[in-house]
């Protein structure tokens, strides 16, 4: 079948890296201008986010070139792996690496319009063009001269989160950013949403692809089944098995389940079947069942086979007070100047 795209439509883990915001200005035509924004959210198109909302927040999209059932494209800000954007579900999608070049020039376009930059992530483990955003922020940092730069600063998060939470925290990030939180106010936000998610990926016996996985032995159930539970570690940034076994889809929400209590959950799904064996689990447990929401293209980039994702995310009012508590407990106004390490929690 042919796949086409409808074009209409400084390192968390380790610590981040930021250069020395000022006054800001509309990062694009399409950005809702903001006379309090100081900081440029900024993404590659390899994310399932939909165009209007990066329009409707103001991200800024570095373009992305993948492959996509053996043919080349780019995506873009009017053509992400949301699924919004394509006219056939879950092509096979590869994506390959940007230019150095065009994403230090993307970061000093920003920089020269007056914005510190939080570039936002996969783990490097799993994509290792994250390394490009660190040596875009490393020749911006050796160019800029102190008279130019003094107010103005990078950070490169990686986020530990894929697929819908990917999204979600992004989006977060550039609400505040939207409403004026600063740079260092946002990954504190990162940092706290990041504490407050839960998402697994059930999977058949085919997992994540080997080179974004932890080789240890699975928590629970060794190595038979057919069956396995998978979580994104944050501290190293691969996936770890919790579980295998024959029956996990449907204890996934039993009393001893890896989601037992859980009850707001979001779901992406790439097989059908595993989501029905979770919903005849569920109803045992007298659950209501669960409703897969559309997409879950990104989940194709690193499980080569089926896959659920199952995302447990901080509903608006817990973000709300996330970034109150910031705001109050903040008193370090000096901020902008600062230039070091940031060490990420845990």
């Amino acid at each position: 079948m042919a796949v086409t795209a409808n074009p209409a439509v400084e390192q968390r883990r380790v610590g981040q890296r930021f250069l020395p915001g000022a006054p800001p200005t509309p990062l694009h035509e399409t950005d809702v201008p903001s006379a309090l924004r100081k900081v440029a959210v900024v993404v590659d198109a390899g994310c399932e986010i939909d165009p209007a909302m990066i329009a409707r927040l103001g991200i800024l999209v570095l373009p992305r070139p993948v492959q996509v059932n053996g043919r080349m494209q780019t995506l873009d800000e009017t053509c992400t792996l949301h699924h919004a954007c394509w006219n056939s579900a879950l092509p096979r999608i590869t994506l390959k690496s940007y230019d150095l070049g065009t994403l230090a020039q993307r970061y000093s376009r920003a920089l020269a319009d007056g914005f510190s930059i939080l570039a936002l992530h996969l783990p490097e483990r799993l994509d290792p063009t994250t390394r490009l955003a660190l040596a875009a922020r490393s020749i911006l940092l050796a160019g800029q001269s102190r008279a130019s730069g003094s107010a103005r600063r990078i950070a490169v998060y990686e986020l530990a989160a894929i697929g819908q939470s990917f999204a979600f925290l992004v989006e977060a990030a550039a609400q505040g950013a939207s409403e004026g939180m600063a740079l260092h106010q946002l990954m504190t936000l990162l940092d706290r949403l990041q504490a407050a998610q839960h998402s697994v990926y059930l999977t058949g016996l085919r997992g994540p692809f080997e080179r974004v996985c932890h080789p240890g032995r699975p928590k629970e159930g060794g190595w038979l089944g057919s069956e396995q539970i998978w979580t994104l570690d944050r501290a190293d940034g691969l996936f770890h098995c919790q579980a295998r076994g024959w029956n996990l889809a449907q204890t996934l929400f039993s009393e001893r389940g890896a989601l037992a209590g859980r009850e707001e959950v979001v779901v992406r799904s790439t097989n059908l079947r595993l989501l029905e064996r979770i919903n005849a689990g569920r109803a045992q447990n007298g659950l209501p069942p669960l409703v897969a929401e559309p997409g879950g293209l990104s989940l194709t980039t690193l499980f080569p086979g089926d896959c659920v994702e199952l995302a447990c995310l901080p509903d608006a009012a817990h973000i709300a007070r996330i970034r109150d508590v910031i705001r109050r407990i903040d008193r370090q106004s000096d901020q902008s100047g600062r230039v070091g390490w940031w060490k990420g929690g845990s």
